[in-house]
């Protein structure tokens, strides 16, 4: 066959081919307007536009990344990649939706090769989607899976092929710029910032990073593990903040991030307490927490004045040294850990010194075993109404005494000079953790159920209606308790049994709000 004859039927084929795809074409057209057709006549696409972006709206990812609390992980949220993937339908609503992508959780992983190119352009896309209006970023990395890969680098297999690893190596880093370099190009759109990055992947974001005029809140963790005191002592963020009008919310672990703090409502910290000179600048504050106390700060250092502070929340066993300096006569509400009389006296002349009227107190991880300095502190709090305790399930198992049964006995339990209850404005109460204890030498022995180490029923009860009639007898200016929960580890039997109570049915009847779980 010649070669003409060749060239000729190798055009007759194109051009059949050529007809083939064209017909494909037009019946897959006719079978997406079909199915775009039907799905028309769903109810969910008869609602009004407004109606569907509220509801793909609740699919947004708020919060940070678990791995910022060691806690345990969970898959990241993809939900509007996977409304994208139920029909075409649903894609061109939820890619019409901008605001179901304003919002998005990233754990930069750049441990295989060409992943992090990968989801560089999945990133894009996503940001794309959200146009123009404000961004909520949430980037995180798992330091299990940083500590495996160098781990893995340095053996002697693995450091031949191409799967060693190095997380400064400039393979790595250019591999996260990859990545941040999508985000940072957004800058001018940040809302909301969350970080919790290594030194030196936190140092390539920095570099990226443009103005952030309408940056409202800002969350900074950077993991140092491994890096030698001269690079530490020269965060990447020192100079990066000071054009953000609009922030007044900082979460941060080094007070040498530039900041505007007279313009801050809510500060906190990941790592030691600020100086002094730097609480002095923070004029607006409203709220401040202290998540823990690395260093001991000078106790020399005069007081700080924070007139405008009403919340305080103190994530650590060691509150004394901040208690000590902090002036905060406007605090409505603190949260803190009370181990011991150091602690509570602490507390007492903080109370002291600020002239604080407190409404709301948070007692966490640690409880005096002693019941009468809680007394004393209680009695020293007339105007509390909200009171939270929060235990840990092993804090409690060397007090030598059944302190939780003699606990709800004060409450329900008259002064006896002026006839009325304790913690008279007292309205809301929440108690989490153990309810039955036992002492340290009988831990490892068989429990005696009949022993008394418990909480019972009647005691609950008995606190309840005390509470409830409260003001209506001789406690004239007293308030009734209207919300009462308990979340325990343990005596399941008691849950069960309060939720049976004649007395709980009759005052939730009433109005009162109870709750009775059983948690893990």
């Amino acid at each position: 066959m010649s070669f003409s004859v060749n060239a000729a039927t190798i055009h007759e084929l194109e051009a059949e081919v050529n007809g083939i795809e064209n017909i494909i074409r037009d019946l897959r057209d006719k079978q997406i307007s079909l199915r775009t057709q039907c799905n028309s006549n769903l109810p969910f696409f008869c609602l009004p536009l407004e109606l569907c972006i509220a509801i793909f709206s609740l699919a947004c990812h708020k919060g940070r990344l678990p791995e910022r609390q060691d806690s345990e992980k969970i898959p990241l949220v993809t939900t509007p990649f996977v409304i994208s993937a139920v029909c075409h339908g649903w894609r061109v609503m939820a890619h019409s939706v901008p605001k179901l992508w304003c919002s998005v959780s990233l754990c930069v992983w750049p441990y295989v090769k060409d992943h992090s190119e990968i989801q560089a352009k999945l990133l894009d896309q996503w940001l794309q989607l959200a146009q123009a209006l404000p961004l909520s970023i949430i980037m995180a990395f798992d330091r299990d899976e940083l500590e495996v890969a160098e781990a893995s680098s340095g053996d002697d297999e693995a450091s031949d092929n191409d799967e060693s690893f190095n997380s400064q190596s400039e393979e790595c880093l250019a591999a996260v710029a990859a990545v941040t370099s999508v985000v940072t190009s957004r800058s001018h759109q940040w809302e909301s910032l969350d970080l919790f990055l290594p030194f030196y992947w936190t140092k390539i974001f920095a570099s990226g990073m443009g103005h952030c005029p309408n940056l409202k809140s800002l969350d900074l963790c950077t993991d140092t593990e491994g890096v030698d005191s001269w690079s530490r002592s020269r965060p990447p963020f020192s100079t990066t903040f000071r054009d953000a009008p609009k922030l007044r919310t900082v979460m941060i672990d080094d007070e040498n991030v530039e900041l505007l703090l007279h313009q801050l409502e809510e500060l906190g910290f990941w790592g030691y307490v600020p100086s002094e000179a730097f609480f002095s600048q923070c004029t607006d504050l409203k709220i401040y927490r202290q998540q823990s106390l690395f260093i001991a700060p000078d106790t020399s250092r005069s007081f700080v004045h924070l007139s405008k502070l009403v919340s305080l929340e103190i994530s650590s066993s060691q509150p004394k040294h901040l208690l000590g300096c902090l002036v905060t006569p406007s605090l409505v509400s603190i949260t803190l850990s009370l181990g011991g009389s150091v602690k509570v006296e602490a507390f007492k002349a903080f109370l002291t010194h600020s002239g604080v009227a407190l409404k709301h107190l948070s007692i966490i991880n640690y409880v005096p075993p002693e019941e009468e300095l809680m007394w004393k502190l209680f009695n020293a709090l007339p105007n509390l109404s909200h009171l939270e305790i929060d235990i840990q399930s092993n804090l409690w198992t060397s007090s030598p005494h059944h302190w939780p049964q003699r606990f709800f006995n004060y409450f329900s339990t008259p002064n006896t000079t002026s006839g009325s209850l304790p913690l008279p404005h007292l309205t809301n109460f929440t108690y989490r953790g153990r309810l039955e204890f036992l002492e340290l030498q009988t831990i490892m022995k068989p429990r005696n159920v009949g022993s008394g180490n418990s909480v019972e029923v009647d005691t609950l009860e008995k606190v309840l209606l005390a509470r409830w009639n409260a003001g209506l007898h001789s406690d004239a200016g007293a308030e009734r308790l209207q919300e009462f929960s308990l979340f325990i580890t343990d005596l399941p039997k008691l849950v069960t049994e309060m939720e049976q109570s004649v007395i709980v049915k009759e005052l939730r009847k009433e109005g009162m709000h109870l709750a009775f779980k059983l948690v893990d």
